[in-house]
């Protein structure tokens, strides 16, 4: 596996909180058998010469819709964590896919590209606005800078 793709893949798993950790199991194998299951070959990377011309949004639209998928599937029940880091963890075996399968070149700025769209994506399906993410950003850093002062 590409170093890069290796580093953060491991940088993920670290982070998942250990009370969700089975359920982001479940969810990156779920998406796996779906990803790389009986349907393989209908897979944009696999079926779809073209799609290699622009691998940061075939992977992102391909793993948003897949974590949609199980989104819906889990009764609208899997936490926002466990489908960003489980979109993540799939995003990565994509890429790695295209890289070794495929022959795609997967560098920094086609991972970095891959995430940032990634990311959007899950959030436009789930109808979070970029308005809605920069205010729940600022809200935590600001719950972050008072908690510092308060100690």
């Amino acid at each position: 596996m590409n170093p890069i793709l290796e580093k953060i893949q491991k940088a993920i798993e670290d982070k998942v909180p250990p009370k969700l950790k089975m359920r982001y199991n479940k969810t990156v194998i779920a998406g796996e058998k779906m990803m790389f299951g009986k349907t393989h070959d209908k897979m944009a990377l696999v079926s779809n010469p073209e799609a290699l011309k622009d691998i940061p949004e075939t992977v992102s639209r391909g793993v948003a819709g897949l974590m949609f998928v199980l989104f819906n599937r889990s009764n609208e029940t899997l936490p926002l964590e466990v489908l960003i880091f489980a979109g993540v963890n799939l995003a990565i075996k994509a890429l790695d896919f295209a890289e070794r399968g495929k022959g795609a070149v997967v560098d920094k700025e086609v991972i970095d590209e891959t995430f940032k769209k990634l990311t959007e994506q899950i959030f436009d399906k789930l109808g979070i606005t970029k308005e809605q993410m920069a205010e729940a950003i600022a809200k935590g850093k600001q719950e972050i800078n008072s908690s510092k002062g308060s100690k």
